[in-house]
């Protein structure tokens, strides 16, 4: 009862409004290729000596080059695919959740109900219910399995005065979590570079640690002392 809970799609959608009005770009269909620093690209860099430090000045993209004075990755589990390009070691990696989101029922929730025989949740939404479990890890495998669903429908029903309905119309789901194995995310300077930072590696807890993330990048962008140690944080702690 003392949990707090949203839809995470609608307070995106407020997230970027709000953004958008203060000025802030989103780029979509723009993938990432490297970075650019002195005039090479940190592939380049790789091939010959790298020097570890150095400015990145831009960054090359799918549709274009994209120039700024500090860079952030937070990139969710595709983070864990830029260690080589960061230099560093970036033990990320897709931990994969199902959710299936149904019309709101006439005896609806009023707080989220955690099943702990099932490892299933009921999140209660104004316009439905939410049903979300599991943890599969198949890499980046972007398929729905039935059968997933079918759990997660099963375990509702046998605790559920009005159960869902066979036939009712529902909304699946899926996302990747970005999976760290001592369950602590990044949050540091990229070795490579003296610009580049990375904010990635949130486990389950996104959400919940983003407004933490946010005050800790900017203090170390802005070099000024973080209100929480940031050792725990490190990507030393993964070696190289």
């Amino acid at each position: 009862a003392c949990d707090a809970h949203l839809r995470p799609d609608l307070l995106m959608a407020a997230w970027r409004q709000r953004l958008e009005e203060r000025g802030v770009e989103f780029r979509e269909q723009c993938e990432f290729v490297d970075f650019v620093s002195g005039g090479n690209s940190a592939g380049e860099k790789r091939a010959s000596q790298p020097s570890a430090g150095a400015d990145a000045t831009t960054i090359r993209t799918s549709t274009g080059d994209i120039q700024a004075d500090v860079f952030v990755v937070a990139a969710g589990v595709w983070t864990g695919r830029l260690g080589q390009v960061l230099g560093a070691s970036l033990p990320i990696q897709p931990g994969k959740g199902y959710s299936l989101t149904l019309p709101r029922p006439k005896l609806q929730l009023q707080v989220p109900v955690i099943l702990p025989e099932r490892r299933v949740v009921l999140t209660p939404f104004e316009q439905g219910l939410r049903l979300g479990s599991i943890m599969e890890f198949a890499g980046y495998d972007s398929s729905i399995r039935p059968r997933r669903l079918k759990l997660l429908t099963a375990a509702a029903g046998e605790f559920l005065r009005e159960p869902p309905a066979a036939d009712a119309p529902a909304e699946p789901w899926y996302g990747w979590r970005p999976m760290t194995y001592d369950s602590l995310p990044v949050i540091d300077r990229a070795p490579q570079f003296s610009n580049v930072y990375v904010a990635a590696g949130h486990n389950m807890l996104g959400l919940t640690l983003a407004t933490g993330t946010g005050e800790l990048i900017a203090s170390l962008v802005c070099g000024t002392r973080p209100e929480v140690e940031t050792g725990p944080y490190a990507l030393k702690r993964f070696g190289k």
